[in-house]
């Protein structure tokens, strides 16, 4: 068995012949790195070397010099393998030692029969080389043939240059590339197979090459634009090798067009950004969308897929939710959840029903729940935090109640004001008879501060339903407070003590009497609840604070936890139980401070009491004797026209100008009170009316009276402000009072239009 050392560059061509050997009992070695072959053959025994001509970093008839200068190697029998034809190199290769010559692509069986014979010792190396030159022509002719039959049915284009550039191939399927004819360019440089910036350096890269042996693009792939002869530039991969001729170095190139492969990958770009632009919507779309999404597996019920929304919304752990059942975020005692979770886990489809879940920390969230039953036996649902909705839908329930109450109050207030008006005009020419007793003067003034008091209940429930006007007047605080304590201590049970502690000369602030009354009431009400039926105490107390007036009531009840606190003022919140509170007190109470510019705070503690603070903004210095009281009765004269639907108020209107000196004439009637005045229009010298009546209203009456007499003198007195308020009456020219009045402003304010 002999050892053959195959040494080529290309593997395929190693195989090849190593197959071939093989086949014929051969023992074969095979080497792709020519640089190794010396060491190779020092450590191994070899009988015979097939050795490539052209290969990277040392050429074949270069390494065959190197072999056969070896001490120890250069008795080993080298046979080369190329397929280059030029008899110059054979012969050079000959007289460097070489054994024989074998032509690529290589025959099966000259290469068995060559090997066959030089093993045998039957070559002789000058009988062969004898024989070798004298087939040379046959083999170069055999040789060109292949090549050409090879080249032109290749589906690359492969052109030859010589070492000027000058073509000297151009194969069958360089026509088809280039659109140029064999005849149009064997001759021409190759340049003009390139664009413009390729071509200023291709010629110069050629010099460098041949001076230096620097390679650059030899023996690898490079891509670069081409020219077709039309002009049109497209993209090819250039492969170029070198080859020897009698005259220097030669370059042959393999050119592929890549430009469909170029159009595949900029379409596979496209798809991609596609793709990742696709990505990115559902990023935005799903995972980052403002609402919850959910996938649900039917038959665990197990989480499979959430979005950050849901992980965000009920507060867990992005890892805790791989371990929920939706049945988690359900709580049974909540109406319907039970129903709504077996629906949810066996309907195709639920739309947008409004459900209460529960988050990690245990409190509440609404949603609005949809679900369509997905693939794999899936659900896919969408839940929209409505929380905040739920509350203000509640809200808007409240001040509809509140509206309602408003609606139902502005109905009642004329027919209860003039209830009241009748009341409290009464107690007034009652406290105005001489003679009277005095126990009996308290208790007529008893009635009078409890008529007073319904008229501010009803102002307040107008108020705070924005449906009433308030008069401001600068008050003295301290009196009106003092006022307030005497009538509470009257209903207040006797388990109950209010200490006091009041300044003197209080600093006027400027408020509405009967709302200060009211807020009072209000406070000290809740107190009592507070405190029950134990023993008790109500602290008030008044003082200067800087520029405001503080008032500050504390109460030993109860008291409320933190978590009431925040919402102490909002409308019909209430802590009592169903049926013994409105939760209108505390929200009355707000919205009177908010009219006075004013501010209160509230701290309460469980079982240790509660302590409101208010402070009103000083307007003055007033003492309780500065601030106007009622007006003393004066002597006057003159013709009033007083006209009211009520003649319980028109005998006490009568009663109290005829008192005044006045000469009244009455009406119940605005249509024959407007008839009598037509008779003489001067005989009146001021119109008292009310605004409600059957008919014609007030208003109607005061403006054909002004048509008649433009100057007249009219004061409007009404119970019911919404339809008609003070800015309406002064834009119409008109005095304006709120009933019940008291008789000795209503007496101040005829007086003052007459006058």
């Amino acid at each position: 068995m002999k050892n053959i050392l195959v040494v080529d560059d290309s593997r395929s061509n190693v195989l090849f012949v190593s197959s071939i050997l093989n086949h014929f009992g051969f023992i074969t070695h095979t080497l792709t790195q020519p640089e190794l072959a010396l060491q190779y053959l020092e450590n191994n025994a070899i009988d015979l070397v097939l050795l490539d001509i052209y290969m990277p970093n040392i050429d074949g008839v270069e390494l065959l010099g190197q072999i056969k200068r070896h001490e120890k190697l250069s008795t080993i029998d080298i046979v080369m393998l190329s397929a280059i034809t030029d008899k110059h190199i054979i012969e050079e290769c000959i007289q460097a030692g070489a054994l024989d010559y074998i032509m690529k692509p290589v025959d099966g069986a000259t290469l068995i029969d060559k090997v066959q014979k030089i093993i045998a010792g039957k070559v002789n190396s000058m009988s062969h080389m004898e024989l070798q030159l004298t087939s040379i022509k046959d083999l170069l002719a055999e040789t060109i043939e292949q090549r050409n039959a090879i080249v032109n049915t290749s589906v690359d284009s492969i052109i030859s240059i010589d070492s000027s550039g000058i073509i000297m191939s151009f194969n069958h399927s360089s026509a088809t590339m280039f659109g140029y004819s064999e005849s149009e360019v064997i001759g021409q440089n190759v340049s003009m197979l390139m664009p413009p910036l390729i071509k200023e350096h291709h010629d110069s890269y050629i010099v460098n090459y041949q001076r230096s042996g620097i390679q650059i693009a030899i023996g690898n792939k490079r891509e670069l634009t081409a020219v077709r002869k039309d002009g049109s530039q497209f993209e090819i991969e250039l492969s170029i090798s070198v080859f020897h001729t009698r005259t220097g170095k030669g370059f042959a190139g393999i050119i592929r067009d890549i430009s469909p492969r170029k159009k595949m990958e900029a379409h596979q770009y496209k798809l991609q950004s596609q793709l990742e632009q696709s990505e990115k919507t559902y990023k935005e779309l799903y995972c980052d969308a403002p609402v919850s999404y959910v996938t649900i597996d039917c038959n665990s019920g197990r989480l499979l897929k959430y979005n950050n929304d849901f992980i965000t919304l009920f507060g867990y752990q992005e890892s805790e939710y791989e371990q929920l059942n939706i049945s988690d975020l359900f709580d049974s005692t909540f109406n319907n959840n039970d129903l709504i979770l077996s629906n949810i886990m066996s309907l195709k489809r639920i739309k947008e029903v409004s459900i209460q879940l529960k988050r990690k920390d245990l409190t509440s969230v609404w949603v609005c729940l949809s679900t369509k039953q997905g693939s794999n036996r899936t659900i896919n649902c969408t839940l929209l935090d409505i929380t905040q909705l739920i509350d203000t839908r509640n809200q808007l329930v409240q001040s509809q109640k509140l509206e309602a109450l408003g609606t139902f109050a502005s109905g009642i207030a004329h027919d209860f004001n003039n209830t009241l008006a009748i009341i409290s005009g009464n107690a007034e020419l009652a406290l105005q008879i001489e003679q009277q007793d005095a126990k009996q003067n308290i208790q007529i003034k008893r009635i009078l501060m409890a008529s007073e008091k319904a008229t501010g209940l009803v102002k307040q429930i107008l108020a705070f339903s924005r449906k009433s006007h308030h008069e401001l007047a600068p008050v003295n605080l301290s009196l009106v407070v003092r006022e307030s304590i005497v009538m509470l201590e009257s209903i207040l049970p006797k388990n109950i003590e209010i200490k006091q502690q009041l300044i003197q000369n209080c600093p006027a602030i400027i408020g509405d009497k009967t709302q200060i009354h009211q807020l009072l009431t209000n406070i000290i009400s809740n107190s009592q609840h507070a405190i029950g039926n134990k023993n008790g105490k109500i602290d008030i107390t008044l003082h200067e604070h800087d520029s405001h007036i503080k008032l500050v009531i504390e109460d030993s009840g109860c008291g409320f936890s933190a978590k009431n606190q925040t919402r102490i003022f909002d409308p019909f919140y209430t802590t009592r139980e169903v049926g013994s509170g409105t939760g209108l007190g505390l929200s009355i109470v707000h919205s009177i401070i908010d009219d006075h510019g004013g501010t209160i705070t509230i701290d309460s503690n469980l079982d240790i009491g509660t302590t409101v603070i208010i402070c009103f903004p000083i307007k003055g210095k007033y003492s309780t004797e500065q601030i106007a009281e009622e007006s003393d009765l004066t002597n006057c004269s003159g013709n009033i026209l007083v006209v009211d639907d009520e003649p319980a108020l028109l005998d006490i209107y009568r009663t109290v100008l005829e008192k005044t000196g006045y000469n009244v004439t009455t009406w119940n009637d605005s249509i024959k009170a407007l008839s009598n005045f037509k008779e003489d229009p001067n005989f009146f010298d001021c119109v008292l009316t009310d605004y409600s009546m059957p008919h014609m209203s007030g208003r109607e009456l005061s403006e054909q009276l002004l048509e008649i007499r433009p100057n007249l003198p009219i004061i409007i007195v009404t119970g019911q402000s919404e339809a008609f308020g003070p800015n309406e009456a002064e834009k119409m020219g008109l005095k304006y009072l709120n009933k019940p009045v008291e008789l000795a402003h209503l007496v101040d304010q005829v007086i003052d239009s007459i006058c």
